[in-house]
C-alpha cells in the first residue's frame, strides 16, 4: 500500500511539533507560570527593599536592590527540605518557589549600631603633636564575629541555613565541636516537634557558600530582607 506524499509530510511535520504545539494546554500554562515569575521579579526590582534571589539553574545567591547587584555569592551547594529528626519530618507545601517570601532577618541577630567619630576640638597647645589620635573603628570582621551556624528566617515558615564549605572544627578540640554539633541536632529535634518554636521551619534550605562568602554574607545582609527562589527550569 502505498502513501500519499501530502500525508507523509504531513506526518513528518507533526511529529517535528514542539511538545507546546501538540498540546496548548500546557504551552498556554508555561507562559503563564512565566508572567508570574517576571512580574514578581519586577515588583522586587521596583521596591525599595532589599532582596535576595537564589537561582539553582545558575548556582547563585544575589543580595540586589532596584534590579541591580550588589553582591553575588557563588553557591557550592544546595539541599532543600523539610526539617526532620529521627521519624518526625513534614512535607514541603507547594507553590514555595517562585513566590516571594517577606521580611528575612538574621538568626542570631548581627548587632546593629553607628559608630560616628567626633574630632577633637582644635588646641591651643603647643604641644599639640602629641594629642592622642583619634580613635578607628573596628572593621566589620573585627565587631561582627560570624556564629558557626546561622539562619535567615522569613515569615511564612521558610529558613535559609548557611554552612561553610570544607568546615573543619578548630583546634579548640573534639569535645567543643561536640557540643556544637550536639546543639544543632536538639535545636533540630525542638523545631520538628513543637510548631510554635521560633526555630520551627516549614521548608529548609541549606545553603553551603565558600567561608569567605558565608562571613560577608552574614555581615552585608540587610534587615527585613525579601527572597525569590527560583524554580527549576523546565525541560
Amino acid at each position: 500500500m502505498r502513501t500519499s506524499l501530502p500525508l507523509a509530510l504531513a506526518a513528518v511535520v507533526l511529529a517535528a511539533l514542539p511538545v507546546d504545539a501538540q498540546s496548548p494546554a500546557a504551552g498556554i500554562e508555561r507562559l503563564r507560570r512565566e508572567n508570574t515569575l517576571l512580574q514578581r521579579r519586577l515588583d522586587l526590582a521596583n521596591g525599595d527593599r532589599f532582596y535576595l534571589v537564589l537561582d539553582p539553574a545558575t548556582s547563585s545567591l544575589k543580595l540586589m536592590l532596584k534590579g541591580a547587584v550588589l553582591q553575588d555569592y557563588a553557591v557550592q551547594a544546595l539541599e532543600v527540605g523539610a526539617p526532620r529528626v529521627a521519624y518526625a519530618a513534614r512535607t514541603l507545601p507547594d507553590g514555595w518557589r517562585g513566590r516571594i517570601w517577606e521580611r528575612g532577618n538574621l538568626v542570631p541577630p548581627r548587632e546593629l549600631d553607628r559608630v560616628e567619630i567626633v574630632a577633637p576640638p582644635p588646641s591651643k597647645n603647643a604641644d599639640e603633636d602629641n594629642a592622642p589620635p583619634v580613635p578607628i573603628p573596628q572593621t566589620p570582621e573585627e565587631k561582627y564575629p560570624v556564629p558557626h551556624r546561622y539562619h535567615v528566617r522569613f515569615e511564612g515558615g521558610l529558613s535559609i541555613e548557611i554552612r561553610r564549605q570544607g568546615e573543619r572544627e578548630s583546634a579548640s578540640g573534639f569535645w567543643n565541636g561536640l557540643g556544637k554539633s550536639l546543639g544543632i541536632w536538639w535545636a533540630d529535634v525542638k523545631a520538628v516537634l513543637s510548631r510554635s518554636s521560633p526555630e520551627a521551619d516549614d521548608i529548609r534550605l541549606r545553603v553551603m557558600l565558600r567561608p569567605a562568602d558565608a562571613d560577608s554574607f552574614y555581615r552585608a545582609l540587610p534587615p527585613d530582607t525579601r527572597l525569590l527562589v527560583l524554580p527549576e527550569p523546565e525541560t
